[in-house]
């Protein structure tokens, strides 16, 4: 069973990689495959094939920002979790290292 998790484990980093990886790069691809299809649509304005190209082009864009900033709430929810759930022990040791401190002194 474990063989079969590490080999489906290494299709699935693959798989997140060139799906979910470098995420501003494809923003920036997007956005300027979004920007050629308004020019292109600037200059064919009655060519029902600039309209549609350029619709996609948006909305794909769109989406990738909206994935983009939901990623990073998500990511600010779990680092400030991680700070509330680390701050209060490092207080609690803090208290027993310094109530240490006192201790065989005269």
């Amino acid at each position: 069973m474990l063989p079969k998790l590490k080999r489906l484990k290494t299709h699935l980093r693959t798989i997140n990689d060139s799906h979910f990886g470098d995420v501003s790069k494809k923003i920036e691809e997007l956005s300027l495959r979004s920007e050629h299809a308004q020019i292109k649509l600037g200059q064919n304005y009655v060519e029902p094939d600039s309209i549609l190209e350029e619709r996609n082009a948006r909305q794909a864009y769109l989406l990738a920002l909206k994935a983009n900033a939901l990623y990073l709430q998500q990511k600010a929810r779990v680092d400030s979790l991680e700070k509330k759930l680390l701050e209060p022990r490092t207080e609690f040791f803090k208290g027993l290292h310094d109530s240490r401190d006192g201790e065989g002194q005269l």
